[in-house]
């Protein structure tokens, strides 16, 4: 009888196994207003990184991806019904990426959130450890601005 070999990882491969988990963990996602859009365009944010997904037909998107470490800023404009976010990346400085017709509710919390990351990771806090909806809310808090 074979006993199976018993495989160790080193930190690097553990630390990617975990990296790996928690991308799967969303912490917040939001779709475009249809009726402004044909085909509603999809923000995504993870522990690890900010997707946007631009549809333009059916079934096709352009799809991009980047670290919420690598995120310079965030700005929402909001309307009384519908809001945009812009972003700011070290890959796309001359470029910001925007994000049209997205509810009010879902363009303020989306720059709530991803201005806490920033300033999570600015300050170098390790927020893997955290469960999802106390990191959520401590992120959205951090990155409310006093506008009353």
């Amino acid at each position: 009888m074979r006993v199976p070999k018993v495989v160790r990882l080193d930190r690097g491969s553990e630390k990617l196994i975990g990296m790996a988990v928690q991308s799967h963990d969303i912490l917040f996602k939001a779709n475009t207003a249809f009726p402004f859009n044909l085909f509603p365009d999809t923000v995504t944010v993870d522990r690890e990184k900010l997707t946007i997904a631009n549809r333009i037909f059916f079934l096709t998107a352009k799809i991009t991806s980047v670290p919420i470490r690598d995120i310079l800023n965030v700005e929402a404009d909001v309307g009384p019904f519908f809001g945009s976010v812009h972003l700011t990346s070290r890959y796309f400085f001359t470029n910001p990426r925007s994000v049209n017709f997205l509810h009010r509710h879902d363009a303020l919390d989306l720059q709530r959130l991803v201005q806490g990351y920033i300033l999570a990771h600015e300050q170098h806090l390790d927020c893997s450890k955290m469960n999802k909806e106390q990191l959520v809310t401590l992120l959205e808090d951090l990155g409310k601005g006093d506008t009353d």
